[in-house]
């Protein structure tokens, strides 16, 4: 039974709640119809948290929780709440902490960081061993009491939120109840594993409150000055055989867990320089071979846009030879024309100049053969005037 509430770091209680922690937990009978409808929320949030389908997603993540709390808006505490209840079975593998008490703070990051619960464990036992005290008086008294006045016993009344069931307990009880089954079972384990070992399961939680003291309180100054300084002294008691103190027993412990833990740590720190090392190398051998790679791609695209680039020079200058051979066959062509063309018109006009000379000789023959035949036409006439002149004279003269 709890002997405080189950979310907020409480621990495990006696065998009774008590009237205290019975109140404290459900409040007063008149509480009971309200607890009643608190009650049916919190069905209806956990189902609907189901529906979402959050309850695998994150339960150690605060961030995620807020998340979702807004997402479905709910308060964060809720959300928390039934993250914790329905998510018990990552629980094992959550590392050694979490305490009996399962509470929401103390189980949450004791499973999470692997102990940091055990202080809430300690105080939540201290205060559940005085709730059951308490409790177990209480109902010894009853007992007596009924007894006495020969009363049979009557079953237990509560104010739980489920009447029909006095022993049943409620959906917010079962997560503690389960917390706890499971740190006793985790216990007995590491119990077992310890057994060869001088360290009993009650001196563990001497070594860590050691521990505690060890670093954080000043009494023990002096103690971790002579811890810096060769531990041969140690050594030659182990030696001899001296049977060591409680005291002594658990600095030795907590010796050898810190030669332990320093060492696992070297050893942890070498893996993951090696690791690193090795991703390193294997990212700069990527890497080079990446760049290798682009160099040999720039190199054949240079390459082939060397070869385009002189292929089309090529082209160009072939391109530019037959255009300056077409401009010379052209302009040979255009020669021969034009010398064909005024041999041809200086043959023509040598003709017409022949032609001319012929026609103008011609002209003249014919002009002097006219002059002549005139000339010869005249001379007739003159001798035919003569002729007849003559005879006129004579005529007249007679």
């Amino acid at each position: 039974m709890l002997g405080q509430n189950a979310f907020t770091g409480g621990g495990r209680g006696g065998r009774g709640w008590g009237v205290e922690g019975w109140q404290r937990k459900w409040g007063s009978p008149q509480q009971a119809a309200v607890n009643e409808e608190l009650w049916k929320r919190q069905k209806e949030i956990s189902d609907l948290l189901f529906q979402k389908r959050i309850i695998a997603k994150h339960i150690f993540d605060r961030e995620e929780q807020q998340r979702v709390a807004e997402e479905i808006g709910l308060h964060l505490d809720h959300v928390r709440r039934f993250l914790v209840y329905r998510l018990l079975e990552r629980e094992a593998e959550g590392g050694e902490g979490g305490g009996d008490g399962g509470g929401e703070e103390g189980g949450e990051e004791g499973r999470e960081e692997g102990g940091e619960g055990r202080e809430e464990e300690r105080e939540g036992r201290e205060e559940g061993r005085k709730e059951g005290r308490k409790g177990r008086k209480m109902e010894k008294k009853k007992r007596v009491g009924k007894r006495n006045n020969n009363q049979p016993l009557s079953p237990r009344v509560s104010n739980s939120p489920h009447p029909q069931s006095s022993t049943r307990l409620t959906w917010e009880a079962l997560p503690a109840l389960l917390l706890s089954n499971r740190a006793k079972e985790k216990r007995r384990v590491l119990k077992e594993k310890r057994s060869h070992e001088y360290v009993e399961e009650d001196d563990q939680e001497d070594l860590d409150e050691g521990q505690n003291d060890l670093d954080n309180d000043d009494w023990n100054k002096p103690w971790q000055e002579q811890q810096k300084q060769p531990q041969k002294q140690q050594q030659k008691v182990e030696k001899m055989g001296k049977k060591l103190s409680r005291t002594e027993r658990i600095q030795l412990a907590i010796r050898r867990r810190k030669e332990v833990r320093e060492q696992e740590r070297q050893i942890q720190i070498q893996k993951s320089q090696a690791e690193k090392k090795a991703v390193a190398q294997a990212k700069f051998e990527v890497e080079k071979e990446r760049v290798q790679a682009e160099l040999e791609a720039a190199a054949q695209e240079r390459q082939r846009i060397e070869e385009a680039r002189r292929q089309e020079e090529e082209a160009q200058r072939k391109i530019k030879q037959a255009q300056e051979l077409a401009e010379i066959t052209a302009a040979a062509a255009k020669a021969k024309a034009e010398a064909k063309a005024e041999a041809k018109a200086r043959k023509a006009e040598e003709a017409a100049k022949k032609k001319a000379e012929a026609q103008k000789a011609k002209q003249a023959k014919k002009e002097e053969a006219k002059a002549q035949k005139l000339a010869e036409k005249e001379a007739a006439k003159e001798q035919r005037q003569a002729a007849h002149g003559g005879g006129k004279r004579k005529r007249e003269g007679e």
